[in-house]
């Protein structure tokens, strides 16, 4: 399995699902959903599994104009979503949405 995870020294508000603290990762993009998500069950936690963006929109993201959308998972289950901007180099949430 190839993942690597480090602390990015900020966390990011969502109304409807608290507070997370923020981590990039590298490695095998499907090792790390099953790291992720099985995380959130084991630890009963909420976690985000981001990194999904609109097909037609990729340079906007490239230029980091463009939406990077999230899922939310709860205890390994699905509970919503999250759509993401960033300014200056830190994410933040510009909308979200109940499972």
């Amino acid at each position: 399995m190839d993942f690597k995870a480090r602390l990015e020294g900020y966390q990011i508000s969502s109304k409807n699902f608290g507070n997370f603290e923020i981590i990039s990762w590298s490695g095998n993009w499907s090792d790390a959903r099953k790291i992720i998500i099985k995380s959130s069950s084991k630890l009963s936690m909420k976690v985000i599994e981001s990194g999904y963006h609109q097909k037609d929109n990729l340079l906007l993201s490239f230029f980091g104009l463009g939406k990077e959308f999230a899922k939310v998972y709860k205890k390994g289950n699905y509970i919503g979503a999250i759509v993401f901007g960033m300014r200056s180099g830190i994410w933040y949430v510009k909308s979200e949405k109940l499972g």
